[in-house]
């Protein structure tokens, strides 16, 4: 992750701009195997730049936390959790929430059917960006290696793909494997995308180039109604597991159960997670009207990190940090970027 001075602030890592200018001296450095296909080398690469989205922060820079919940998004700031404002109004049925490439804030809303688009630094509204293709109660969205927009259409038991800049409906990406309610949507490491089947209680995964059914995922651990999932700095998976209030870690290469990680502290109907700047794990409890921070290494609950100022039933949580400073978009572009050089490399 991104280096850190005596006092605790993020300090530039040059490897993110290595990625964007050197890449394969970047992926020399970082030991990715050259003798990998190129998909799969681009995968490690987009993983590895997703998750120092704040390597070239400048010192003075911190990410802000955006939360979902009771119809608003809401800042919080990232280092104390102090509440900075309303960011936007974003109406009874949102859920999901992430930055885009373009540095607006996109929201899922399972009761109009439609993905928003509002303005990254004022909270504006600007446009429904993606609805159509039968898309019904989506829940998460996340933008892929391919710079498209993925959704999980809970109501068809499918992920659908969005052009990323247009909105434009490009098809149904995985279907079939059993997928029952698809909730939390992740990219993994391998480049695979990984989804959340609510109704059989598992995690799914479809190759990232085709949606194509690989398997079933995760291996036992009792994970009931799973709904959000990320990939921690470990390599690891992270699964909400509401009805037993728990989050769970499974293996990121193997999928086999290894703990329950961060159990007890009052955690009631885990939605969402996410590692924030401080490798730590952020949880929203959606009955507690709380975000949770758990040690990313242990586990161990260290606070209740963001409540109150109207914040209620929180679901989709992002960290994010405000312009001029965009290291989350500067990762995904230079992951975009090695994608395009890959494609020119092969014509």
């Amino acid at each position: 992750m991104a280096g850190r001075d005596n006092e605790g602030s993020i300090t530039a890592n040059p490897w993110a701009f290595t990625c964007v200018h050197e890449r394969e001296q970047c992926m020399s450095s970082h030991h990715f195997n050259s003798r990998q296909p190129r998909p799969a080398r681009f995968a490690t690469a987009f993983f590895a730049c997703s998750i120092l989205f704040f390597a070239v922060a400048p010192d003075d820079a911190h990410a802000d936390l955006y939360v979902v919940g009771g119809g608003e998004v809401k800042r919080f700031d990232g280092t104390t959790g102090a509440f900075a404002g309303d960011f936007a109004s974003v109406g009874a049925g949102a859920y999901g929430i992430t930055f885009g490439p373009d540095q607006n804030l996109y929201v899922s809303n399972f009761a109009s059917n439609r993905i928003n688009r509002y303005h990254g630094t004022t909270g504006a509204f600007v446009d429904t960006f993606a609805s159509g293709g039968g898309l019904s109660s989506p829940l998460a969205i996340v933008f892929g290696p391919d710079a498209n927009l993925y959704v999980s259409s809970a109501s068809t038991d499918q992920v659908k793909r969005y052009d990323g800049v247009t909105g434009s409906y490009l098809g149904d990406f995985a279907t079939g494997g059993g997928l029952d309610s698809p909730a939390g949507l992740a990219f993994g490491p391998d480049g695979d995308l990984y989804v959340a089947s609510q109704f059989n209680d598992v995690v799914k995964r479809y190759s990232g180039d085709t949606g194509t059914f690989v398997g079933n995922f995760t291996i036992g651990g009792g994970l009931d109604n799973p709904l959000g999932l990320a990939f921690g700095p470990d390599g690891h998976l992270y699964v909400t597991s509401d009805p037993t209030d728990e989050v769970k870690k499974f293996n990121g290469t193997t999928g086999a159960f290894i703990s329950d990680f961060g159990p007890g502290s009052g955690l009631v109907d885990p939605i969402a997670l996410v590692f924030g700047p401080d490798d730590n794990l952020y949880v929203s409890s959606n009955a507690t009207d709380r975000v949770k921070r758990y040690s990313g290494t242990t586990g161990a609950f260290i606070d209740d990190f963001a409540s109150g100022s109207g914040l209620t039933s929180p679901y989709g949580l992002v960290f994010y940090v405000p312009e001029p400073a965009t290291p989350a978009i500067v990762g995904f572009a230079a992951a975009v970027l090695l994608q395009r050089r890959a494609r020119r490399a092969r014509n």
